[in-house]
């Protein structure tokens, strides 16, 4: 009874040392971006943010948002607040039909509705015939910063509430899910974008995508992700499993050394600690085999303190914490 009194003790003890360690050593945790500011186009293809983004409107702009063909029967538009302005249109582009033997493309006249000034949720079924390609126009005669929240597409009016799970679908960049109760297809967009003369718009960091590595896009990351300080801890979070055992961190040292830790198949999360100053670090994906879709719910670094530092908990100071440790402060409370 004594020895497991004195086991659960030295867990407890060394639990609390490991915990104020961490506490102690990596004060400072920061939200990584999943691309550069500069917004590279040939990033943005493969890229599907699945966060809040905020975007930048003069007067006369105007934002796609939508990537793909929602066929959807309402829609519903989420803004962090209400919006300042009359003017804000929202206008659905043209559907795409096939008609006759040869299935001649026909196009829809494009329809615009008016967003009113202090809506914070927008919901219309009046642009359901066109294709879910939305435009958000700006003709308010001042410039506007909006933040959207998100987009959602509903399939059939029976669908009146849902809970949405994230889905990257290959190759759209299109957020599917599947409702159990009525046996249909729920397509989601937040956030959605065409990638294509419109990356000016978007003023805010992309810290949640989908993300589709294939044979020309294989990392995200890079020198953007370095650090200075002597302890970090990379963590990131996925908001489906990983799909394959070929996704790898990668990470440059100061002193030039490139290494290489294995993210878990089918995991939600991995952490990659590094002890001394990081110059690059990336998550790549390691294949040749096929495209892969990979969705991060959010990658955070954890920094403080510096390689040099003392290190707490370590009692008999050798510069590192382990079972001897522990036992020093057996011994100390044992009176010894």
């Amino acid at each position: 009874m004594k020895r497991f009194y004195l086991t659960f003790m030295s867990m407890l003890l060394f639990s609390s040392i490991a915990f104020s360690q961490v506490n102690a050593s990596l004060s400072r945790e920061t939200m990584l971006p999943l691309c550069p500011l500069s917004y590279d186009e040939a990033v943005f293809k493969h890229i599907f943010p699945t966060s809040s983004i905020t975007i930048s409107l003069k007067n006369g702009d105007m934002f796609m948002i939508p990537h793909t063909y929602a066929n959807y029967y309402r829609c519903q538009i989420f803004f962090d607040e209400p919006t300042e302005t009359d003017g804000l249109f929202l206008e659905g582009c043209y559907s795409l039909e096939e008609e006759g033997e040869y299935k001649n493309t026909v196009y829809v006249d494009e329809k615009r509705i008016e967003i009113p000034k202090g809506t914070l949720t927008f919901e219309t079924d009046a642009l359901s015939n066109q294709s879910g390609v939305l435009k958000l126009i700006n003709e308010s005669g001042k410039d506007l910063q909006l933040t959207i929240n998100g987009v959602i597409y509903i399939s059939s009016s029976s669908v009146s509430s849902q809970s949405y799970e994230d889905e990257c679908s290959i190759p759209g960049y299109a957020l599917q899910t599947y409702d159990y109760q009525t046996g249909r297809y729920i397509t989601k967009q937040i956030a959605g974008t065409i990638y294509s003369g419109m990356l000016q718009h978007v003023v805010s960091p992309i810290t949640t995508a989908g993300i589709l590595f294939d044979y020309d896009f294989k990392q995200i990351g890079g020198k953007m992700w370095a650090s200075a300080t002597g302890e970090n801890v990379y963590v990131a979070q996925f908001s489906s499993p990983v799909p394959s055992p070929d996704f790898k961190w990668r990470y440059i040292t100061k002193s030039g050394e490139t290494n290489y830790q294995d993210i878990k198949q089918n995991s939600l999360s991995s952490v990659l600690s590094v002890s001394e100053p990081v110059v690059e670090c990336a998550l790549v994906y390691d294949s040749d085999k096929y495209p892969q879709a990979l969705s991060i719910r959010s990658l955070t670094l954890k920094s403080g303190g510096n390689s040099g530092s003392s290190t707490k908990g370590d009692v008999n100071e050798d510069k590192k914490i382990d079972i001897s440790d522990i036992v020093a402060i057996i011994n100390i409370i044992a009176g010894k």
